[in-house]
C-alpha cells in the first residue's frame, strides 16, 4: 500500500531532478530569480515567486508545475505554525 507522501512526492519528481541537473546553468541565466519548469522545459525566470506562479496558472491552468528560487545552496524553508502548543 502506497502512502500519501510517496504519491505526492512523485508528482514533480521529473521537474525536481531537471532543476538539480541544470542548477549550474540556471545560476548563469537567472541567479536569485524564480524559475518556472514544467516537464523538462523552462518557461522563464521571474523576479518574484508570485510572478512565476501567475505565469504558470495563465499558461497551464490549475495543474502541477514547478517554481523554485535559483540559488547555489538550498535555502531552508521557514514555516510559521500557529498550532504550536495546541
Amino acid at each position: 500500500m502506497k502512502t500519501r507522501k510517496s504519491v505526492t512526492s512523485k508528482v514533480l519528481e521529473v521537474e525536481g531532478r531537471f532543476f538539480e541537473t541544470n542548477r549550474d546553468r540556471f545560476m548563469k541565466e537567472g541567479a536569485g530569480k524564480f524559475v518556472l519548469i514544467k516537464g523538462r522545459k523552462v518557461y522563464g525566470f521571474f523576479e518574484t515567486k508570485f510572478d512565476a506562479i501567475d505565469a504558470a496558472y495563465e499558461r497551464f491552468g490549475n495543474v502541477p508545475f514547478f517554481v523554485h528560487k535559483v540559488t547555489e545552496i538550498e535555502e531552508p524553508l521557514q514555516v510559521v505554525s500557529y498550532l504550536v502548543g495546541v
